[in-house]
């Protein structure tokens, strides 16, 4: 699947990312707490015009 995959895409920029997975706490421990997934965006470089004019808009929401 992952063959078939990256050869049909076409690559628009490179994205260094920090993934974090945080699991859901044992039962009995902090009821109502969930697990979840933290995706933190580290660097970004080479990235496709994406706007109308022509331009990249690479704002990230820190």
């Amino acid at each position: 699947w992952e063959n078939e995959q990256m050869t049909s895409l076409e690559e628009r920029g490179r994205l260094l990312l920090s993934l974090q997975f945080l699991p859901p706490p044992a039962e009995g421990e902090a009821e109502g707490r969930r697990g979840g997934l933290y995706v933190g965006v580290l660097r970004c470089a080479h990235l496709a015009a994406m706007d109308v004019n022509g331009f990249s808009d690479p704002y990230v929401k820190t």
